[in-house]
């Protein structure tokens, strides 16, 4: 019996999934396109994205000093009746890495300041960004005299923040309730009190895209880990959430597909 093939063998079976992956890349690297996740959910949301698109729930490392932006959005509103009169959040992510450097709002033609609204709205008091420990507070209302229980409905941008990137490594970019206890969303009850409403939130993540052990490179040992992981599901024994590198909630073919971009890269 050959000593050499027997050792051969556990190696080769390991590797299959690997190989499998690699060539299932080379098969659709010609057609890359932006993949959309779709998400079913009965209650509205909120979600962090880079500016400019509905879904992109992950922003690729860039060079120290440079900026990019996000969104923060609001979809699926028509579960609220009659419509948002208010919201409130905070957004945090690690100051080491990354700093705010512009906040826009209740800019014309967000959410709620648009069509009929414009001009009415009004901040819920919102506390000055606070990067030294990476927290930004923003509220807003319809303050309409003409009606009061304005509202908006539909999906759309309640506010975009500019980050700068202070440093290399990755951050997550986190929504949450802002720090006095103030519901995500609010609706205009008949009597024009702002009624409380839960939301679907979904969160961002600033890092170089394929890094998954967060040792500022892509290398073999972070494909290794996406194909332990692939066609996974949070709750799924063998998830891992670092492998859902474009934060879509499903480890599959997009995420090999950005990490195989940045494979033998490190951090700009």
């Amino acid at each position: 019996m050959n000593t050499k093939t027997l050792k051969t063998k556990p190696i080769a079976r390991a590797l299959k999934p690997i190989v499998a992956l690699a060539v299932a890349l080379l098969m659709v690297m010609p057609m890359l396109v932006a993949i959309t996740t779709v998400r079913a959910t009965s209650s509205p949301v909120l979600s962090v994205v880079l500016s400019g698109t509905t879904s992109t729930h992950y922003v690729g490392a860039l060079p120290v000093g440079s900026s990019f932006k996000v969104d923060v959005r609001v979809d699926n509103t028509g579960s609220v009746s009659p419509g948002i009169n208010s919201y409130s959040f905070g957004l945090t992510w690690n100051a080491t890495i990354l700093s705010v450097t512009n906040v826009s709002d209740a800019f014309s033609g967000s959410f709620l300041n648009s069509g009929a609204n414009l001009g009415m709205v009004q901040s819920l008091g919102d506390l000055p960004v606070n990067n030294t420990s990476g927290l930004l507070v923003i509220g807003d209302i319809i303050l309409n005299p003409s009606k009061l229980t304005a509202c908006a409905t539909g999906s759309g941008v309640l506010a975009t923040v500019t980050f700068t990137v202070m440093a290399r490594g990755p951050t997550a970019i986190n929504l949450q309730p802002s720090d006095i206890g103030v519901a995500y969303l609010s609706y205009p009850d008949t009597h024009a009190n702002s009624i409380d409403v839960a939301a679907t939130t979904y969160n961002n993540i600033y890092k170089l895209a394929g890094d998954m052990k967060n040792e500022g490179k892509v290398g073999l040992d972070d494909l290794v880990l996406l194909a332990k992981a692939y066609n996974t599901h949070p709750g799924d024994a063998k998830w891992n959430p670092n492998a859902d590198i474009n934060n879509d909630g499903v480890i599959n073919l997009s995420d090999l597909v950005l990490l195989a971009k940045n494979y033998n890269k490190s951090y700009p």
